[in-house]
């Protein structure tokens, strides 16, 4: 009978592997800092993530966010959503466009926001914890990377970029 543990071990074996990886380190991420936002402010990692960025880009849509995370509208609407019945963002119509809401946090968004920093440091600290300095710098540099070729394979057309879901 094959544990859970190996099947991961031959899953790293495979070409896909980094993919695979990343994917693996980014929901382990995702869920470790869940964990604490939610026992901050009953929001997940994700609403978290968002509720800072609306609180520093003022005026920023959904459409906007949902580019700059890569995912689907729909996505950030249900996720704003919740964050609107919570009080803690706004949906503030254009002058110029009834089509086009601007999000705003509340002033309870903002007090939230103020301490999700703290955090986000401390989850991230936790979980590289043991990792140099160096290593870590290392990986930042390559992350940007492959953020940076993703993007040029959306602006040169390639085949189905632009259909990425992530």
């Amino acid at each position: 009978m094959m544990t859970l543990l190996r099947i991961a071990d031959l899953a790293s074996d495979q070409p896909q592997s980094l993919a695979h990886l990343t994917s693996r380190a980014n929901m382990a991420i995702w869920l470790f800092i869940t964990h604490h936002t939610e026992a901050l402010g009953g929001i997940t990692g994700m609403q978290a993530s968002v509720l800072q960025l609306v609180t520093s880009c003022r005026g920023v849509t959904s459409i906007e966010i949902a580019r700059l995370y890569k995912l689907q509208p729909s996505s950030i609407t249900g996720l704003v959503d919740r964050l609107v019945k919570k009080g803690l963002v706004l949906r503030v119509p254009s002058d110029d466009d009834r089509r086009v809401a601007y999000l705003r946090a509340t002033s309870e968004g903002e007090a939230l926001a103020a301490q999700l920093q703290a955090v986000f440091d401390k989850s991230i600290g936790s979980l590289t914890d043991g990792i140099s300095d160096g290593d870590l710098a290392i990986f930042r540099h390559c992350l940007k990377h492959i953020a940076l070729n993703a993007r040029a394979a959306e602006e040169a057309g390639s085949p189905g970029a632009n259909d990425l879901v992530y």
